[in-house]
């Protein structure tokens, strides 16, 4: 015995896609609604707070010694 499945004709099937549709953006415009106007102020907070710091850093030097310990350059002070 066969079970019968219900199809939907093309015309149920473009009302079906169309209410897929605006829901999906229906869902997309209140998720943007709430990013921009309902936590906006926590979001612009968090970007005025990310800030690039340069810190100088002053690299480790040493002398370059080969594998049989013979020095191969050294550490000079540079004149400007």
């Amino acid at each position: 015995m066969r079970t019968r499945v219900a199809r939907l004709g093309p015309a149920n099937r473009f009302i079906a896609m169309g209410i897929a549709i605006v829901l999906v953006f229906t869902g997309l415009t209140v998720r943007l609604w709430d990013l921009q106007v309902v936590s906006g102020g926590h979001y612009r907070d968090l970007a005025e707070q990310n800030r690039v710091l340069r810190l100088p850093v002053e690299a480790e030097r040493g002398t370059i010694v080969d594998r049989n310990g013979k020095v191969l350059a050294r550490t000079c002070p540079a004149s400007p």
